[in-house]
């Protein structure tokens, strides 16, 4: 397996911080529509609807 450049470690790195982004703006979105209507049950629906738009 040829090693990898620096450049490479670089985008992977960027990949990584950008999926990390997505999911931390999309737990918060969650949290704040579920601090509206009580139950755990709310947000759980909420967070397996928002699990299906992940699915590119």
């Amino acid at each position: 397996m040829p090693q990898m450049s620096p450049l490479s470690w670089f985008w992977l790195y960027v990949f990584f911080v950008l999926i990390y982004l997505m999911f931390s703006f999309n737990w918060s979105y969650c949290f704040l529509l579920d601090s509206s209507s009580k139950g755990t049950n709310n947000l759980m629906f909420k967070l397996s609807k928002s699990d299906l738009s992940w699915k590119w």
